[in-house]
């Protein structure tokens, strides 16, 4: 009588083992994905945060001054050092602010641009056309000249021989 007692404890300890495994399987595969998701969040942290801090971009930083407006408008352009260049029309002069889509007017290009000032007017040459903000500066106006591939060349051309006035950036 004791061996057939003690043989049903062995089968429901069986039982109640083949349940706890399926449960048990589960708990470690639910750690074990939180704890992936923790590391990836983690990791795409850190990497954001070194390229932004640790190698952030290197900024180039021209000032436009206007004296019948009275106000200043920078050029800058954003530099991450392999083949992305972002340049940016602000009227922040700030290095440590990135480009912001509703404030300046924007291009990703690694390709120069001719600009001049006249009165209130910012004259931009270029092959491609700035993002046009959501809030463009107030008391300045940036006209931008679309041109075709051989009429900017030529405009550099024109610029080495000294036949041209516009300054580059």
């Amino acid at each position: 009588m004791s061996v057939v007692l003690l043989m049903d404890s062995y089968d429901k300890l069986g039982a109640i083992q083949e349940k706890m495994k399926g449960k048990t399987l589960v708990i470690l595969l639910s750690i074990c994905l939180v704890a992936g998701l923790i590391w990836v969040g983690i990791s795409i942290d850190y990497w954001r945060v070194l390229h932004f801090i640790i190698w952030r971009p290197q900024v180039t930083i021209r000032k436009v001054h206007f004296p019948g407006a009275d106000k200043n408008l920078y050029l800058k352009a954003y530099h991450d050092g392999l083949n992305r260049t972002v340049k940016v029309i602000s009227e922040s002069g700030s290095r440590f602010t990135g480009p912001d889509s509703e404030e300046d007017f924007m291009l990703s290009t690694q390709q120069d641009f001719f600009y001049e000032t006249n009165g209130d007017t910012l004259k931009v040459y270029l092959p491609e056309i700035f993002t046009t903000p959501g809030n463009p500066p107030e008391g300045i106006v940036v006209q931008q000249y679309l041109l075709e591939n051989p009429d900017y060349m030529n405009l550099y051309d024109k610029r080495r021989k000294g036949d041209l006035h516009l300054d580059i950036f």
